[in-house]
């Protein structure tokens, strides 16, 4: 079974669906890349370091047809997801990679070298590439849970109470990002 595959089989057995893409990413705290770079902390001592010390360092990347999912992976292997860290929107470009790197929310991730090309394939599938621009200020609604800011003006519609778009009756809160956990806030009339 190649690499791909395998991680795929991983990342679905945790988010319980279908996975178009995995991206196997590392991080290292920034002051040790920068000593790592500088000559000054040898690379096996940096890869240890944030291993050991501070924490596991990999994370899957997961791409579906409606969202991407970052996941917590082994502490000493990328291979095995873990658990869900968090959500991004399916329209999140997520490269392209600049050196060995991508940046999600801000981080630099180091992109294992087997899944580089992923990252690619997931940004050229992102919903909407050739599709026409959403309806300025639209709110996700459960039938196109991720509308994509793909066209030149394209905002996402400002935080908010908005009515739950997996159907419930009451309210779901928009962060102005993703979808909150949070439910039933103000009434109709308020919103």
């Amino acid at each position: 079974m190649a690499l791909q595959d395998k991680l795929r089989a991983s990342a679905g057995s945790v988010i319980g669906e279908p996975v178009e893409q995995v991206i196997a990413v590392q991080s290292f705290p920034e002051p040790l890349v920068l000593l790592a770079l500088f000559g000054v902390l040898p690379a096996f001592l940096l890869l240890y370091l944030s291993t050991f010390i501070w924490g596991s360092p990999y994370r899957l990347v997961a791409v579906t047809k409606t969202r991407i999912v970052v996941l917590h992976a082994l502490r000493t292997s990328y291979r095995k997801a873990t658990a869900v860290e968090r959500e991004l929107p399916r329209w999140t470009q997520l490269g392209p990679v600049t050196g060995s790197a991508i940046r999600i929310d801000g981080k630099r991730w180091y992109v294992i070298a087997g899944t580089k090309k992923c990252v690619a394939a997931a940004d050229q599938a992102r919903p909407g590439q050739s599709a026409s621009p959403p309806v300025q200020g639209a709110v996700p609604t459960a039938s196109d849970p991720y509308l994509q800011p793909s066209q030149q003006g394209f905002t996402a519609p400002p935080a908010g109470w908005y009515p739950d778009p997996a159907g419930g009756a009451g309210l779901r809160y928009w962060s102005g990002r993703e979808w909150t956990a949070h439910t039933d806030g103000p009434s109709q009339g308020e919103a």
